[in-house]
């Protein structure tokens, strides 16, 4: 990823001079997955990210609209969901803490805690979804 050079205070740099981020379609899609997860918003994502928050609102947008056609598709493993009460998983090791992270087929990660609305995140998902 390049960075933009700044200019120092008396100079100037021509457009020509400058250099900008590149940021592949992998991150792109990260970021935007990011500003879905509850208690995020897009501003917060994009500082933290160092990048406008215009580019993610358009990279959202691109997304949405599928005119991103480099993004690999997902693949989703089939879940059975039953009434009862689940045998804990041996592979818990903190049972304690409340959170959960869904890593998907692409690397991208979705954390949520115990209490998560259901609705919420299956909204989460389906925008993933159409993003890849």
């Amino acid at each position: 990823m390049k960075r933009s050079v700044k200019s120092t205070p008396g100079t100037s740099l021509r457009r020509s001079d400058r250099t900008y981020r590149r940021w592949s379609v992998d991150q792109k899609r990260k970021i935007v997955a990011e500003t879905y997860l509850a208690g995020q918003s897009v501003s917060m994502v994009a500082r933290r990210h160092d990048v406008n928050a215009n580019q993610v609102f358009r990279w959202r947008r691109q997304f949405e609209a599928a005119e991103c056609k480099a993004i690999a598709p997902v693949g989703f493993v089939p879940v059975d969901v039953v009434d009862g009460q689940a045998e804990p998983s041996p592979m818990v090791t903190h049972p304690a803490s409340g959170m959960m992270t869904i890593v998907l087929c692409d690397g991208i990660s979705v954390r949520v805690d115990r209490d998560v609305d259901d609705r919420a995140l299956r909204r989460v998902l389906k925008v993933i979804a159409r993003m890849t």
